[in-house]
């Protein structure tokens, strides 16, 4: 089972316990189902554990070491391996994540190195919200997620298992119908809908493009679409996933692509992008 089948599986029961919930035991009231928490604290912890494993110098590393100014990196991924890979390199969280308010809500927990003038103005553009993103609330008010700002930021190699008291972890629960009701939502898509129509060229990594995710398939057709009524073409698309994907992907950017490159797998696309450059 997808998971984002069973996340909105376990959303959908809480409101209908009686439907839901097993023949014995006590009877559940409507509102709040304890599964759900479990879910995200399971998510969050295998997440933690994978950024904690990280080597230093993995193939994240190897992309931030390749990027440039002006750069836009869009993730849907929860992690913050790429994060890390950022920071150690200089990269400014403050305006990079592209959260609104002031640089008061970030709290590091990692030396601080010197901004990097490589990676001056690139974007790290989380649309479904980061493990290390906090939000006052609780889990019987997930819904908060949707409908708030993040109170604050931890930067570290690894955002660590421990919940802070208070709050929770801002990220978009994996399921069917997402509502973005804070402005800072819609701040990020809004951004990434622009940085598509605006690049020169396009790089997708493990991306599988679900049915499911209307929003991130609504705003990708309507930039193509606006691409086309301005007469822009992406220089080059590279795709990087089994066929499958890349099928899905070459139909929506179908006449928006001068040149195409396919890989299988991200260390493919990281060996021959190195080469590449270096031949440069």
């Amino acid at each position: 089972m997808p998971m984002e089948t069973a996340f909105s599986l376990l959303y959908i029961s809480k409101d209908f316990p009686k439907i839901f919930s097993g023949a014995a035991g006590r009877p559940r009231q409507a509102g709040s189902r304890a599964e759900i928490e479990d879910f995200l604290r399971l998510t969050f912890s295998l997440l933690n554990t994978i950024a904690a494993g990280a080597n230093q110098n993995n193939l994240y590393a190897r992309l931030v070491s390749k990027l440039e100014p002006q750069d836009t990196i869009i993730t849907l991924n929860y992690d913050t391996v790429l994060d890390s890979a950022l920071l150690s390199k200089g990269w400014n969280p403050t305006s990079g994540y592209g959260l609104t308010g002031g640089p008061q809500k970030f709290k590091w927990k990692m030396p601080r190195p010197p901004l990097s003038p490589q990676l001056t103005n690139v974007k790290l553009l989380k649309l479904h919200g980061s493990l290390n993103w906090l939000v006052g609330g609780s889990y019987s008010e997930i819904q908060k997620v949707f409908a708030a700002k993040p109170s604050r930021v931890i930067l570290s190699q690894s955002p660590g298992s421990n919940e802070t008291g208070g709050f929770i972890r801002q990220i978009i629960p994996p399921i069917y119908g997402k509502f973005f009701q804070h402005s800072h939502w819609q701040s990020f898509w809004h951004a990434a809908y622009d940085s598509v129509v605006d690049a020169d060229m396009i790089v997708v990594i493990g991306c599988s493009l679900i049915d499911s995710d209307f929003h991130l398939t609504g705003i990708l057709s309507r930039a193509m679409r606006e691409k086309k009524r301005k007469n822009k073409k992406f220089s080059a698309s590279i795709l990087v996933d089994r066929l499958r994907v890349r099928r899905k992907w070459g139909r929506l950017l179908k006449g928006r692509v001068a040149e195409k490159y396919t890989y299988t797998n991200f260390l493919e696309f990281a060996v021959a992008f190195s080469r590449n450059r270096q031949e440069r």
